[in-house]
């Protein structure tokens, strides 16, 4: 019997997380702990008259964003033998499985994370968002959600948060089950842009960010999308220096101190 070849081409059946970091961006911290400005209120302009009282001369309003930082990272475990004798880069996939590993903590806490020890102390969209900025759909099931919920949701959005660095973020599974059949019932259509589909994905203008750890399934109370400024309403930092991919022999390396 002839042995099989071996071909080192990794076939790769994971899903890819990254969605904070591109809807909120990245801010560098040279501390664990950091202050944001932000202004809330602008200057006071008004009309003048002749000897007339100036505009108030309290604002602009100034305050302060605190962002804390918490440590994530990971250990595995691998033999000398399998480093030295394996035919595929080994180093490479332990590298790019850490990545992936915590954007994927990362996504689940800015999604996600309720505050407690389990999403790094962190509050996430889910529960900083509150029934105020919240609009309960037409139905349950994908196809009963309608272009009127979506511009209702729209609606609810600060005035500052429609202007700019809008965008839509959701699983791919309610994109395709909410947002691209919204748009193909809309009409207008041809077999051509249909067939070719969307080299960006987008709804009125707003790019679509899909985020795995959102739901992908229909649900009583699941929120399956939020439309945003993210980066003027949310803060995702990392300390300068502090990813370190390594590599160690002692014994309680894998021991977090």
């Amino acid at each position: 019997m002839r042995q099989a070849e071996f071909v080192p081409d990794r076939i790769i059946n994971l899903t890819r997380y990254g969605a904070a970091r591109e809807l909120a961006g990245i801010s560098p911290m040279r501390e664990k702990t950091a202050l944001f400005p932000r202004i809330t209120t602008e200057i006071a302009a008004g009309w003048l008259t002749e000897g007339g009282a100036n505009a108030s001369a309290d604002n602009p309003v100034f305050d302060q964003v605190n962002v804390t930082s918490a440590p994530l990272g990971g250990v595995k475990i691998v033999t000398l033998d399998i480093l030295n004798d394996a035919l595929v880069n080994v180093a490479d996939s332990l590298a790019d499985s850490f990545a992936n590993s915590i954007n994927n903590k990362i996504d689940d806490a800015y999604f996600n994370g309720d505050g407690t020890s389990g999403f790094g102390s962190f509050t996430g969209l889910d529960d900083a968002t509150g029934a105020g900025g919240t609009v309960v759909a037409s139905g349950n099931a994908f196809d009963e959600v309608t272009l009127s919920d979506i511009n209702s949701t729209r609606s609810k959005l600060a005035p500052w948060a429609r202007q700019e660095n809008l965008a839509i973020a959701c699983s791919r599974a309610v994109y395709y089950g909410v947002f691209a059949r919204l748009q193909y019932e809309a009409g207008g259509n041809t077999a051509a842009s249909i067939g070719d589909g969307y080299l960006r994905p987008s709804f009125f203008g707003m790019p679509v960010v899909f985020s795995e750890v959102m739901p992908a399934a229909a649900a009583n109370a699941a929120t399956i999308a939020y439309i945003g400024a993210y980066r003027n309403a949310t803060k995702l930092g990392k300390v300068n220096g502090s990813a370190e991919f390594s590599v160690s022999n002692d014994r309680y390396f894998a021991q977090f101190a």
